[in-house]
């Protein structure tokens, strides 16, 4: 059994509840009976979509369909509530901000909904599609996976002889694929080749992109980098977990979260309220990181106590970071009151389980699943 926990923005049913009422405590979206060692693969979110691929290769929508984002039929405005997609054997998904993509076992990519930037990557002839169409197509032998981020879709392939490429295709405005800069790149165009060198990570922002090894280096930054981050500081180091979010770039690193970019509404995260506030015993162990779209999202586990708990930070303008711990109260509504507008790491929930759960981020939107 597993169950998916959602809150955050809603207007467009992309939580799965069957209301578009913003949330800020987290509420049982999905309940799966799903056969032993079946998990949540992947959570990707578009601006006002959502998708679930579970392990098995299936797949969960929700959401707008305002541009045929997600269903066939054109009278379909929004799915209010979780539906199943009618193919099977999907190993990747993954949206912007009114398209989606999706990639199968046989590594082929297909792609639908809207894109005025190229970001369908067929042609710029074609900005809107309703039914999945293939947009490319790659050698099953080559291990693939997709990244997106708002007007942008990148699919990382690594070689079996050790290179790898790197394909992209959507808004160039900013450079965040090719220099010089153009309006749109409208088919996929390959970005970055190595004949022996394995890039493992795609990090993408809004308008810049980061490109990671499998030695956990980063090895290119291109785009509307944020000012304060610097490529030198970092070039030589390994090791690094690198996340984004729309306007920001963190780095774990050494028992530590370095962020670098917009920080208004607490984006940059602050380490000493984390290490004073959760983890101030020897006892506490950080499990998990994720990003969204301008907030994020940590698990701990602390040894002294069963289970784990859920922390989010940064902008939580439509409730995605929760209500701050000394407001929870059960005779409190869960629709957003914005009374966590701007959040340090704030406690969302706490789980008895024994394993891990997972957690994703979407357009200031935030996912919890729990296993067993």
């Amino acid at each position: 059994m597993l169950e998916v926990y959602a809150f955050g923005s809603n207007g467009n049913f992309q939580l799965g509840l069957g209301h578009a009422d913003d949330i800020i405590v987290p509420q049982l979206s999905l309940s799966l009976d799903v056969c032993k060692g079946v998990t949540v693969k992947k959570i990707a979110c578009g601006g006002n979509h959502t998708l679930l691929l579970l392990s098995n290769g299936d797949v969960y929508e929700c959401g707008s369909n305002a541009m045929g984002q997600l269903s066939n039929d054109p009278q379909v405005e929004t799915v209010p509530k979780w539906i199943k997609l009618d193919m099977k054997n999907i190993k990747d998904i993954s949206c912007g901000w009114e398209f989606t993509v999706l990639m199968d076992v046989s590594n082929n990519v297909w792609i639908r909904g809207y894109g005025p930037k190229g970001e369908l990557g067929l042609g710029d002839n074609i900005t809107k599609i309703s039914t999945f169409q293939n947009v490319m197509s790659l050698p099953q032998d080559y291990k693939c996976e997709l990244f997106t981020s708002f007007q942008n879709c990148t699919l990382l392939v690594q070689r079996p002889d050790g290179g790898s490429m790197v394909y992209g295709w959507g808004s160039n405005t900013k450079c965040q694929l090719l220099t010089p800069k153009s309006k749109s790149i409208f088919v996929p165009t390959i970005i970055h080749e190595n004949d022996s060198q394995q890039i493992a990570q795609v990090a993408m922002g809004k308008n810049f992109l980061l490109l990671i090894d499998d030695r956990g280096a980063i090895v290119s930054a291109r785009g509307a980098i944020p000012e304060s981050f610097h490529l030198d500081e970092w070039k030589d180091k390994k090791g690094l977990e690198v996340y984004t979010m729309w306007s920001s770039i963190h780095i774990h690193y050494q028992s530590k979260i370095y962020s670098f970019g917009f920080g208004v509404h607490g984006q940059m995260f602050d380490n000493d309220y984390f290490k004073k506030t959760v983890m101030n015993t020897t006892t506490s162990k950080l499990i998990e990181i994720n990003t969204g779209s301008e907030h994020g999202m940590l698990v701990v586990q602390d040894d002294k106590i069963p289970g784990f708990t859920v922390y989010c930070w940064g902008w939580g303008e439509h409730g995605n970071c929760g209500r701050v711990k000394e407001e929870q109260s059960d005779d409190k509504s869960i629709i957003n009151d914005y009374s966590n507008l701007s959040s340090k790491a704030n406690e969302i929930i706490h789980l008895n389980s024994v394993t891990p759960p997972a957690v994703f981020g979407g357009c200031a939107s935030t996912w919890v699943v729990k296993y067993d």
